[in-house]
């Protein structure tokens, strides 16, 4: 028989992850946290937490948007910046597809990092990979306040056994003298973070405390119920040898309980017992403490990402979780949180591809729950130019659109003389015009 616990959730121990910068004078590298562990912590408060870790997928995905675009182009620059961001490493993979990990990586750990490989004769960038940023610590500052190194290993808890001994990477530069001798580079994607000489913290720091309890609220609530640490009743009665106790027990288990076994009952034997006695226990305490650190710790999740509980399921109090409230929430959040990520992120990458000439990216926001509304009332209270931007048509210049209602126009004299319309005139881009 699996021998059964009592699991207890002591509050005491929850508290916010070291996140200490450790500058050991044994190491090359500085630590990230006391032991040099701060991002296996992360990792684990991500996997454990589902309300943190719904709302770091949603970052990320706002972040990634509908996919990258060219901002602007000329015919043949748009050539060469397509073929790149199609196929921008060894593996074949998109820009969508780097900015992806980049932007889980920079939600998670608050920075993020990706490796940069020069071509021949360190004119043009070859490729761009993404690297793991927990896996990488920096070096100490030299005299001049520089990082000159970095380190990577793929598990810092075994980095003294040879196969994930640190390996060294070069921070990237344009200086031709270093790309000559390295052209293999490592870039930091990372926002300014004070206090902090090294590793940037998560937006979410201040959160770290609520997102270690609702981990442990679950676990309290899964031990509860494996183990029925809670009765629901308790018999008293005279006090008996222990193998009788053990019938007792078991007759009244078989007789009484269900087979789920979801109302324990503890029997207690004491030798001054006269009489059987059966005696009620609630529970109610608990719940109402289960329930108020729960909403507690929910809430304080979402003020530290600063992410509205509408956009992941969550119902907020005076809010009916209608389309429009759901859209205003998400125009908030892009505008507040996720277009300042997006920022420094495309940042970086622009300008990786502006050394090889090609022409800046953007992303593409996606849209929040699509509006629906009939096609009368659409054209009642949108111009021609925003319908199309609404279907994804590119918008008329001013004189594409006075020959539309031009057309328009004549066509509506055709009908009234009984004659035919004359046909539409197409912009120049060939789509059909919304009338």
């Amino acid at each position: 028989m699996e021998e059964k616990k009592i699991y207890k959730i002591d509050l005491g121990q929850i508290m916010l992850k070291d996140f200490q910068e450790k500058l050991n004078p044994a190491f090359d590298w500085v630590q990230w946290g006391i032991k040099n562990d701060f991002p296996d912590a992360l990792l684990l408060m991500l996997y454990n937490s589902s309300t943190h870790y719904n709302i770091v997928t949603k970052r990320k995905d706002m972040i990634v948007g509908d996919g990258v675009n060219i901002q602007r182009s000329t015919n043949k620059n748009q050539i060469l910046t397509d073929k790149f961001i199609n196929n921008i490493n060894r593996y074949g993979e998109n820009m969508d597809e780097l900015i992806e990990k980049i932007a889980f990586d920079f939600v998670t750990f608050g920075q993020a990092a990706i490796q940069v490989i020069w071509g021949r004769g360190g004119k043009q960038i070859a490729e761009i990979l993404h690297l793991p940023v927990n896996n990488l610590r920096y070096e100490k500052k030299d005299e001049n306040g520089n990082i000159n190194r970095y380190f990577y290993s793929e598990n810092w808890k075994k980095w003294k056994l040879t196969q994930y001994a640190p390996i060294e990477l070069t921070p990237f530069t344009t200086v031709p003298e270093i790309i000559a001798v390295a052209p293999t580079q490592v870039l930091l994607i990372r926002p300014y973070s004070p206090g902090c000489g090294y590793y940037t913290q998560p937006t979410y720091v201040g959160g770290l405390n609520y997102i270690n309890l609702d981990w442990q609220m679950s676990e309290f609530a899964q031990a509860t119920i494996k183990n029925g640490c809670f009765p629901s009743v308790m018999i008293t009665m005279k006090n008996v040898p222990d193998d009788e106790k053990d019938f007792v027990v078991q007759s009244f288990e078989q007789q009484y309980t269900s087979a789920q076994n979801s109302h324990k009952v503890l029997f207690n034997f004491v030798e001054n017992a006269d009489d059987l006695t059966i005696t009620p226990i609630t529970t109610d305490g608990q719940e109402s403490m289960i329930e108020t650190l729960n909403n507690l710790a929910t809430t304080n999740i979402l003020q530290s990402h600063g992410c509205p509980g509408i956009l992941i399921g969550i119902a907020e109090a005076g809010k009916l979780g209608e389309t429009a409230e759901i859209n205003n929430a998400f125009l908030q959040f892009e505008a507040t949180v996720i277009q300042p990520d997006r920022n420094i992120i495309l940042s970086k990458i622009n300008k990786l591809l502006k050394i090889n000439g090609l022409d800046e990216i953007q992303i593409s926001s996606s849209a929040p729950i699509p509006f629906q509304g009939s096609e009368q009332m659409m054209m009642s209270v949108l111009t021609v130019n925003e319908l199309r931007e609404f279907l994804g048509f590119k918008q008329l210049t001013e004189g594409e659109y006075k020959d539309i209602v031009l057309v328009m126009i004549d066509n509506s004299k055709a009908k009234v003389a009984g004659e035919t319309p004359a046909a539409t005139v197409a912009p120049k881009d060939n789509k059909q015009i919304i009338k």
